[in-house]
């Protein structure tokens, strides 16, 4: 009888310790391994960001081998071709601090995105790359050869028909020339490297006026915009914390208590009354998945990364969690990118979708990142709605409605409560034609209901078409086999004779209203300068900058890596030291032996009037030292750029044969020391509330 009582005890002992697991199993039944595809420790998707569109922005929907008008705030990545109009500009965010921007009439296409490496194609057209990380290399490709950049640089594209110019900005920059694989060192601030399909030769390195002023523009509104350090710059991840002022305009950062403990959320103010979230845009179809466009200027980063949840009648999101330590408790999305992260419903006339909390499935036709299912055969996933926090929130649109507007909460359906969305609606892993109601032709694939004023023409599809087997083959690209691949390549001059036209184009695009000239070839650099855009001395990534707008991170040290170097590295081998918050100036010049001397520009605090002007010579990398300038504070010059009408008679085989400065350093007359760059704040947890213990998962799928 003992035996038996033992023997029962024992059995209810085990059922009740098994019982969370089998609980936790129901909530992923719906993940079965035949309808989706949990990929667990697969790298997340990396996925940029349009952050500015003037003009006209046109994407490559591949689907329908048509273009679709882009506009700010919809995504940058994947394999995605854009192609801007005339007149037209655009500025891209790419969340590995890769930032791009684009002229007129230039078409750009994503090959491959990684957390150490951005390998992107420029066709044609006028382009700035600008490295603001501290571990990503740039690949950029044109039909002449590829550049490769190291992470703190900057370098101008300017893609014509019949030759590509390089234009070094800051940083160790490298171009490889198709034609025979040479590779050439590009000069910051000194000559540039012109190419066609013959040779390469030495260019005057100059940029055009207007568009170097029109990137300075927008280096001031970030740096303004970064100055300012609200609350929101200690929750974001360092990959979206250029978004910090938007939030501190835009909302407020309250102690919320939910799930048995206190955590600080972020709530929207400046939203009309019964708002909620994925409501003020549009949904678009993103490579099999619905997108969210969002209307907001805070909508990019609090519907594509982190999570949303209700809690005290008010809508709250939660931003993406970095890292999560082993047996905390799941609170949180991952730091990835999502298209969208909502459950489905439909009806016979509507359709719906609610937020998801960080333990729901996300189903998409595609892995997308943590918690997210690749489904592979809808009709085998089963979506039990009662099992989800906020099914019963669930903003619903007539099927008619659901591409017919920008803006989707202008168009709710009327009458659907509770007993509606329980009677009358299923729920969908991802929606299906069925769930649509038919809806959804070419109209799906649109990210705003503007048509294109013209489209490019069939060269510029070419190219596009030929870019899909880079893309497969890029899927392994890494910043460490980039330079690999560089590095095997010949080092080489640039070619003294011959000569290269400067970069010219015609426009792509035809069609009504394009304003362009057809047939007509246009220089992209009308007005010629040398760089005065903040570009050259603010390579600090968003959240890690220091006083003056100086760079605190110096370009990759190793071989080949000699300019960019901060203001605070100790010179170990000639020249002298400025702390001034200057970036040291140097150029570089080739002695008849081939020995290279490097040479200092020196007077950086004289106050001359006048312009950088370049000698005659020839010689690559080699510049006179005539006129003045004026270095301001916190201004950075870069190797091969001069200035100081003190120095006017200083001869080039002096500079050439410049003895080493003594390896003291000393401090320049009425220069200070540059403040150490603050270290970016971390995300911060959110105190618990006393006695308050994890999450409940139980009590999370019964109350509503």
């Amino acid at each position: 009888m003992k035996s038996s009582k033992k023997v029962f005890l024992l059995f209810f002992t085990i059922l009740f310790a098994a019982a969370p697991a089998a609980w936790a199993r129901s909530q992923a039944r719906d993940a079965s391994p035949r309808a989706a595809d949990h990929k667990q420790g697969k790298e997340n998707v990396l996925v940029g960001r349009i952050s500015l569109v003037e003009g006209e922005l046109l994407r490559y929907v591949p689907e329908e081998k048509d273009w679709v008008v882009a506009v700010k705030d919809a995504p940058f990545g994947l394999e995605d071709a854009l192609y801007s109009g005339e007149g037209g500009k655009a500025e891209f965010l790419l969340p590995n601090s890769i930032w791009l921007r684009i002229g007129s009439n230039t078409q750009v296409q994503m090959i491959a995105l990684k957390p150490d490496a951005a390998e992107i194609d420029v066709a044609v057209g006028t382009a700035r790359f600008i490295d603001k990380s501290s571990k990503t290399v740039v690949k950029a490709t044109t039909p002449f050869g590829y550049v490769v950049a190291e992470p703190g640089s900057a370098f101008d594209l300017y893609v014509g028909d019949e030759s590509v110019e390089v234009i070094g900005i800051r940083g160790n920059i490298q171009f490889i020339h198709d034609v025979d694989g040479a590779r050439y060192e590009v000069l910051a601030g000194s000559l540039s490297i012109l190419a066609d399909a013959r040779q390469a030769t030495a260019g005057e390195g100059k940029v055009d006026g207007e568009w170097d002023d029109w990137n300075a523009s927008r280096d001031t509104m970030w740096s303004q915009s970064l100055e300012v350090k609200g609350e929101s710059a200690q929750y974001l991840p360092e990959g979206i914390r250029e978004d910090s002022r938007i939030l501190d305009e835009s909302g407020r950062w309250e102690q919320v208590y939910y799930e048995g403990e206190y955590r600080r959320a972020w709530r929207p103010v400046s939203v009309e009354a019964g708002w909620a979230p994925y409501t003020v845009g549009r949904w678009t179809e993103y490579y099999g998945d619905y997108c969210w466009i969002p209307g907001e200027p805070f909508g990019y980063v609090t519907h594509h990364y982190g999570n949303w949840f209700w809690a005290n009648d008010y809508w709250y999101w939660a931003p993406p969690v970095v890292s999560v330590s082993v047996g905390a408790p799941w609170w949180g999305v991952g730091f990835s990118w999502y298209p969208g992260r909502v459950g489905w419903m439909y009806s016979d006339v509507s359709i719906g979708w609610f937020p998801l909390l960080p333990w729901e499935p996300f189903y998409a036709h595609h892995w997308w990142g943590p918690r997210s299912f690749a489904v592979t055969n809808v009709a085998l996933v089963n979506i039990n709605l009662s099992r989800y926090r906020f099914a019963n929130h669930a903003f619903v649109v007539n099927h008619n409605n659901f591409f017919a507007t920008n803006n989707l909460s202008r168009v709710r359906a009327a009458n659907i409560n509770r007993a509606t969305l329980t009677t009358q609606f299923r729920g969908t892993a991802v929606p299906t034609r069925t769930a649509l109601g038919g809806a959804g032709g070419r109209e799906r694939f649109n990210f705003t209901n503007a048509q294109p004023t013209g489209r490019p023409s069939q060269s510029a599809l070419g190219r596009v078409e030929r870019n899909q087997a880079r893309i497969t083959q890029a899927s392994g690209v890494s910043g460490r086999g980039i330079r690999q691949q560089a590095s095997k390549a010949r080092l080489a001059r640039p070619s003294g004779g011959g000569s290269i036209s400067t970069p010219s184009s015609t426009s792509r695009v035809s069609g009504t209203g394009t304003g362009a000239a057809s047939g007509q070839a246009r220089s992209l650099n009308q007005n010629p300068r040398s760089v005065q855009s903040g570009a050259s001395r603010m390579s600090t990534a968003p959240g890690k900058r220091s006083s003056g707008g100086t760079a605190v991170q110096g370009a990759r040290r190793g071989a080949g890596s000699r300019s960019g170097v901060s203001t605070q590295a100790r010179v170990k081998r000639g020249g002298t030291q400025s702390r001034s918050g200057t970036s040291l100036s140097r150029s570089r010049a080739s002695t008849s032996s081939g020995e290279r001397a490097r040479v200092q520009s020196r007077g950086s605090s004289a106050r001359g009037g006048g312009q950088m002007s370049r000698s005659g010579s020839r010689a690559y990398g080699v510049q006179s030292q005539r006129g003045s300038g004026q270095l301001r504070s916190g201004e950075s010059r870069s190797r091969g750029s001069y200035s100081g009408g003190r120095q006017a008679g200083m001869q080039r085989s002096q500079q050439m044969r410049a003895p080493r400065q003594s390896p003291q350093m000393q401090r320049s007359p009425g220069m200070q020391r540059a403040p150490q760059a603050q270290r970016a704040p971390q995300v911060q947890r959110a105190p618990q509330a006393q006695g308050g213990g994890g999450h409940n998962r139980q009590g999370q799928q019964g109350g509503r």
